[in-house]
């Protein structure tokens, strides 16, 4: 049994967008139909993320990197 080397996460990319309304654009991989994935920021706990180029945000909270 071989072990993978290195394992790429199934979203590529995440930006933040201000309109129409705020969202957590994203861009995930072709090959990653059926994965599962989550996130997580300062002052909110994880969540899985649904299989979607966006992802609403909260209007009043301010996001940042953990």
């Amino acid at each position: 049994m071989s072990l993978p080397i290195l394992v790429v996460p199934p979203i590529l990319s995440a930006a933040i967008e201000t309109t129409p309304t705020r969202h957590l654009s994203l861009l995930w991989r072709e090959d990653a139909a059926t994965v599962r994935a989550s996130i997580q920021w300062i002052g909110r706990d994880r969540f899985d993320v649904p299989r979607a180029n966006e992802v609403p945000l909260e209007n009043g909270e301010n996001y940042s990197a953990s």
